[in-house]
């Protein structure tokens, strides 16, 4: 079959219905599909002996069916139990609600389960494992006795019929798309194709395998990256060639000594020299693309505010784009310190601002009454006009995509654009390497020390009891879930949040989470800055914005759900003082790739470090 713009209805298995539960995760053709790549793996090779496998193990077991029956259970569930055995003792597997096993599971028969070994009433046993018919008939990649891939799959698909569908894709994908890396560079660098590449993303033959995918697949996304920024540049160079796009600003002396009259502390060497580069760029008579990049503490935002401080001067107008209201707010109450001497207006543009304020704001931007607005997402309305924009700030790049950066670039003529980012994230390095952006980096002011320590989830007590300690020794922070609710295994701060007030009282938590207004989360960072709470228990709203230097200790539950970029970020929130801090990290260590994440975050704290590695 050809055509990888094909829908995946037409895949066999899939039809109209299920094409529209994969649209809920973005996959409408052979493409996306294929490139909707697992988050983690399972090594369900290993096959192991029931009688040696410890309770609580995950295991593979390949055994002879001896019996197999069903009865009624608790509230009307079909009980559908399995006794197989290998030679070394009994195993009891059990399903519920699926009377049709009775056709598959045979006396006789030899099959292979995946599952989690328990002890009930003195018995092995295993709730609901993936299984595989040893001699049936091979119609699917098989669940057991290989590497597995898990997804993220919409509700209404199991694992196992994912699987299926993306096995079924690849069998009958007959013409793939053009290899875009040239043979040459494949071969010195000995990364494959692309079709043994996606083969092994989804289903790999061995962890080498694995590897070698996922070199071909990064470096392929690396290489159109490259081609399509360094198109750009060229189209930008044509651009500016047949006219001047935009005009520079006009150069102002001393200007460094004068913007320092306005902070409250002296800019260290690699502020000036950031800033510096930056007031050359504003110079230039094309627009401005670079990246500000420094870990926690370094002062991106202070840099940020010299760049804004110049274009003001110069006549201009500026924005300050954030991810979030909270770190929007922050900006707004920190930018109206910096100016409050020199009378500019500062402006903020977020939901939560009443409408005639918003609209009294859209009409004096418009007007060029106010020279700096910040807000999130608002910023981008079609109902937002500038006079004048020349400079465009955007915190946290990353959170972004360069259609939202594009769409505030062309809100005026030419308009210099500084991206900051605390983390790079490879994009972002791609970007710098190849020529799409320019680069200031600033060096770390102080020396934070903060120590972070790994936790398996059956340590978690043990995690919770140092953290209880520490804050009667006076600390306070944070404890992060990845979601509000309970969701299966994983922890939720609402419940948490109650498990924590009724365990541990004395620590005065309170909840701060996304949906909460903005009034209420002002209420909750007060408190905790005034020291009426010592943990603010939280979803990853702590990922960005949250700037209490007090802060000094950090616990993050279901780590493994975050990515390295959120964990610095969320790090980057507590020893902001440069005092002594702790981060414990709760999460599942044994989890292929997400094991390996954690350990690798818990032995480097340098963004940059943790963006190339």
């Amino acid at each position: 079959m050809s055509g990888w713009n094909l829908s995946v209805r037409y895949i066999k298995g899939v039809g109209q219905k299920r094409a529209e539960i994969l649209q809920k995760v973005g996959i409408e053709n052979f493409f996306d599909l294929l490139y909707y790549f697992p988050r983690r793996y399972e090594d369900r090779n290993q096959i192991g002996k029931i009688s040696q496998a410890a309770p609580g193990e995950n295991v593979t077991v390949r055994a002879e069916v001896l019996t197999a029956g069903q009865k009624n259970g608790y509230r009307g569930k079909r009980i559908f139990t399995v006794a197989v055995n290998d030679g070394t003792g009994i195993l009891f597997a059990t399903f519920f609600n699926q009377p049709y096993l009775q056709d598959t599971f045979k006396p006789g028969k030899e099959v292979m389960f995946f599952g989690r070994l328990e002890i009930y009433k003195g018995k092995r046993q295993m709730i609901h494992p993936a299984f595989e018919i040893i001699g049936g008939p091979e119609s699917g990649p098989g669940e057991t006795g290989r590497i597995v891939a898990l997804y993220r799959v919409p509700e209404g698909l199991s694992q196992r019929s994912f699987h299926q569908i993306i096995w079924t894709a690849l069998e009958k994908t007959g013409d793939y798309p053009k290899e875009v890396v040239p043979f040459s560079i494949r071969e010195n660098l000995n990364l494959g194709n692309l079709r043994y590449a996606l083969q092994n993303i989804h289903f790999p033959v061995s962890f080498v395998d694995l590897k070698k995918a996922r070199e071909y697949l990064i470096f392929e996304e690396f290489f159109l990256l490259t081609a399509a920024m360094l198109k750009r540049r060229m189209q930008t160079a044509l651009s500016v060639a047949k006219k001047n796009v935009g005009e520079g600003l006009r150069p102002l002396p001393n200007f460094i000594p004068r913007f320092q009259t306005l902070l409250p502390f002296s800019l260290s060497e690699s502020q000036q020299t950031a800033l510096g580069e930056i007031i050359a760029d504003l110079q230039q008579p094309f627009p401005m693309q670079r990246l500000l990049t420094g870990e926690v503490g370094s002062g991106k935002t202070a840099v940020a505010a010299g760049a804004i401080f110049y274009a003001i001067l110069s006549g201009g107008q500026t924005a300050l784009l954030a991810p979030t209201e909270i770190l929007a707010e922050q900006h707004f109450l920190t930018f109206q310190r910096i100016f409050a001497r020199v009378g500019y207006e500062v402006a903020l543009l977020v939901n939560a601002v009443a409408k005639k304020d918003k609209d009294r704001i859209k009409k004096e931007v418009a007007a060029g009454k106010i020279s700096l607005v910040i807000g999130t997402h608002s910023l981008l309305s079609e109902k937002l006009n500038f006079t004048a924009l020349s400079l465009a700030v955007i915190d946290e790049e990353h959170k972004f995509g360069v259609n939202q950066r594009d769409l505030l670039g062309e809100k005026g003529k030419g308009v210099h654009v500084l991206l900051m980012s605390a983390t790079p994230i490879p994009r972002t390095l791609a970007l710098t390497l190849y020529g799409g952006l320019s680069l200031s980096s600033l060096s770390e002011r102080g020396q934070r020390k903060v120590a972070t320590y790994l936790f398996r989830k059956d340590e978690r007590e043990v995690a919770y009891r140092l953290f209880d300690t520490l804050l009667q020794q006076g600390k306070t922070g944070y404890i992060v879930t990845s979601r509000l609710k309970k969701s299966e295994d994983l922890v939720g701060a609402r419940p948490l949040f109650e498990e924590i007030s009724g365990r541990f009282p004395h620590w005065n938590p309170v909840l701060i989470y996304g949906g909460l207004s903005l009034p209420e989360k002002e209420k909750a960072i007060a408190g905790f800055s005034g020291g009426k709470y010592k943990i603010l228990v939280a979803t990853s709203v702590v990922e960005v914005g949250l700037d209490l230097p007090e802060a000094n200790l950090l616990m993050v539950e279901d780590a493994e759900r975050f990515g390295l970029s959120q964990l610095h970020q969320m790090r980057g929130r507590i020893g902001r003082k440069f005092q002594d801090a702790l981060c414990l990290i709760i999460g599942d260590l044994e989890s292929g790739i997400g094991g390996e994440r954690l350990n690798l975050f818990a032995s480097i704290d340098q963004g940059q470090q943790l963006a190339e590695d």
